[in-house]
């Protein structure tokens, strides 16, 4: 398993889900498609990922509430990078 997926695991939460992992560059980086209750989640998965003692860069691309959803999921995009 590279890395990347290890890192992935370790941050992750059951109050995050994983809608989309689309892995690049052989295991090198990784886009995630999230959906959370709060978008303070999102932040968290992220500092949890740019703390790890490997060398990883997390950003979050974009977020936002998905449409027309009545309980307000939000909906973010993170890549994720070997350094």
């Amino acid at each position: 398993r590279p890395e990347l997926l290890r890192e992935l695991e370790r941050a992750w939460t059951p109050r995050i889900a994983i809608m989309n992992l689309r892995m690049e560059r052989a295991g090198e980086a990784a886009q995630l498609e999230l959906m959370v209750a709060n978008l303070s989640e999102v932040f968290a998965f992220v500092a949890r990922l740019n703390e790890a003692p490997g060398s990883l860069r997390a950003t979050v691309m974009r977020h936002g509430i998905k449409p027309g959803d009545t309980n307000l999921a939000t909906m973010a995009t993170v890549q994720v990078q070997m350094k």
